[in-house]
């Protein structure tokens, strides 16, 4: 199904297959891309009949709410060129119109906070692993420009967090390569030093998030750079 189709004839349609499918389906006004009900994180939908019945958007919380979703958002062209490659198969991918392989969607267990991964010296944010904390708004959506949101069809792939943590960073190693730039650098034009790791349950593992390696293999940068 592409990114301009749509399987539901509402929001509140997908909103009744999503929460029988254990996401956690939140309403969004029409057009818009954030969740405007106080404290939203928190919101769990009881049933269909509560979700707005009329035109509006519609996101999934992420994380626990909906049984350990995570999204690993592409915000590079380059990442959605070189994800096949790199990023662990999963049965739902999605995006919008414009961008119809953006979201490799997952489930992991335990909770999952946020990773950025910045190449620091540019300021260039190339991936996020969206978890506990985070929404993406999904189909039957209208993203701001126009665009329409694909709906989320097929089953993610259950995957241990480390192993996705480490699959991304060696995609955004790629992406940073591809792109002729030092993955680890802090500063323009300015490189770092040798390589090093850091030693973790005894072995050598690269840069480390919120106790989470991104590496099974070492790599340079300190911890920083990956958030």
């Amino acid at each position: 199904m592409t990114a301009t189709a749509t399987q539901y004839a509402s929001a509140r349609n997908a909103a009744a297959d999503y929460l029988q499918r254990g996401m956690a389906p939140i309403p969004i006004p029409y057009g818009s891309k954030s969740p405007v009900i106080t404290g939203w994180i928190d919101y769990r939908l009881n049933s269909p009949e509560d979700f707005p019945n009329g035109r509006s958007n519609i996101g999934v919380i992420l994380g626990q709410a909906s049984g350990g979703l995570v999204c690993v958002d592409l915000d590079d062209p380059t990442a959605v060129i070189l994800a096949p490659k790199y990023l662990p198969k999963t049965g739902l991918i999605a995006g919008r119109s414009s961008e119809p392989f953006n979201h490799y969607v997952y489930r992991v267990s335990g909770p999952f906070k946020k990773r950025e991964f910045k190449h620091k010296a540019t300021n260039q944010k190339f991936i996020e692993i969206l978890g506990d904390g985070q929404q993406v708004v999904v189909g039957p959506s209208v993203h701001p420009s126009g665009d329409i949101y694909s709906d989320l069809i097929g089953e993610p792939a259950e995957i241990d967090a480390d192993e996705l943590i480490d699959a991304v960073g060696r995609l955004y190693e790629a992406v940073c390569d591809a792109k002729g730039l030092d993955p680890y650098a802090l500063f323009p034009g300015r490189a770092i030093g040798p390589p090093f790791g850091f030693l973790i349950g005894g072995s050598v593992r690269g840069i480390i998030t919120d106790g989470l390696d991104c590496s099974s293999k070492p790599r340079v940068g300190p911890p920083s750079l990956i958030q």
